[in-house]
């Protein structure tokens, strides 16, 4: 979606302080701008997780373990977003436009997994959806979309 007219841009700090990042005019072409994943992610301890229809799976050895489950994470559309990212400290961040719960935690387009139970990150984005999320070096994560306000803002 070269070309796309993105409204937002966001940063995550590690201490879970998103703020805005101020362009003077919108954001073109977001997918070529950022490193992209939708899976396989390798985690610290060299397992890697992938999202197979509804539920996201983990490879350790030999077997595939379910961490988690949300009917929002299953395409329906060619508008459906579905991204991963890993951030500095090994957790695993995934977003999609119809995500509002993972393993039974309410959570808004937004989530993250520490290795052993799923949260919410704040209050999630409001106005529209969430494109595409990246890690960025210093261990903030970059968020991109259509979406108006994080967080309440």
């Amino acid at each position: 979606m070269v070309g796309s007219n993105y409204k937002s841009v966001y940063r995550r700090d590690p201490a879970g302080i998103w703020s805005r990042l101020a362009f003077d005019r919108p954001l073109y072409g977001g997918y070529n701008q950022l490193r992209l994943v939708t899976g396989p992610v390798l985690l610290n301890d060299g397992s890697f997780v992938v999202i197979q229809g509804d539920t996201i799976y983990r490879r350790v050895g030999d077997a595939w373990i379910s961490i988690g489950v949300s009917p929002g994470l299953a395409f329906t559309s060619g508008s459906d977003y579905r991204r991963m990212a890993k951030l500095a400290n090994g957790d695993l961040v995934v977003s999609s436009s119809r995500l509002t719960q993972i393993n039974s935690v309410p959570v808004n387009q937004i989530a993250r997994w520490n290795g052993q139970t799923w949260s919410a990150m704040g209050s999630g984005f409001t106005g529209s959806v969430c494109t595409n999320i990246a890690p960025a070096p210093n261990g903030d994560l970059i968020a991109v979309g259509y979406f108006t306000g994080v967080d309440g803002g």
